[in-house]
């Protein structure tokens, strides 16, 4: 199912499952915009980004690209990454290793010199662990580790402790 059709059914689901496709689409969107209306990084980030300057920066996700880039373009981010890898585009979707291996050949990148940054332990730094990266587990919640994480902040100014 397309990400267009998965906002469609989402909608139908919510709203009316007998809603014409232009109906829940017409809903979908008032959702987005009001939605998007609403990002912004959190308070950290910004400081984080500026101290890393210089460095290069991507982003992995299991999102949809355009909402990725979208995201970042509202958020004022989008010049500070250079590779956006994004599972809609990659055919590989986290918790999968391979999403990371196909993300270093992007960058030319080695993958034993990358540093993963994540907030979900399964999904973001488990994989990595696996692929013998550094992992390193944004806990904002702080939160108990559903298993052991050699690497976690409560906030990305904590960051740099962790970092070479």
């Amino acid at each position: 199912m397309s990400f267009a059709q998965q906002k469609i059914e989402r909608m139908r689901e919510l709203l009316d499952p007998t809603a014409s496709e232009r109906e829940a689409a017409a809903c979908f969107q008032h959702y987005v915009t009001s939605f998007e209306s609403h990002w912004q990084p959190f308070d950290d980030v910004l400081p984080c980004l500026q101290r890393l300057d210089g460095q290069r920066l991507g982003i992995i996700t299991n999102g949809d690209m355009e909402q990725q880039q979208r995201k970042l373009e509202v958020i004022g981010l989008s010049d500070r990454f250079e590779v956006l890898v994004a599972s809609s585009k990659a055919g590989i979707a986290k918790p999968d290793a391979r999403i990371f291996e196909f993300a270093c050949e992007r960058a030319g990148t080695p993958l034993h010199t990358m540093v993963y940054i994540g907030d979900d332990v399964k999904t973001d730094i488990a994989p990595c662990q696996a692929l013998g990266l550094k992992g390193i587990w944004v806990n904002r919640m702080n939160e108990m580790p559903v298993q052991p994480v050699p690497y976690a902040v409560t906030t990305l100014a904590n960051l740099f402790d962790h970092l070479p």
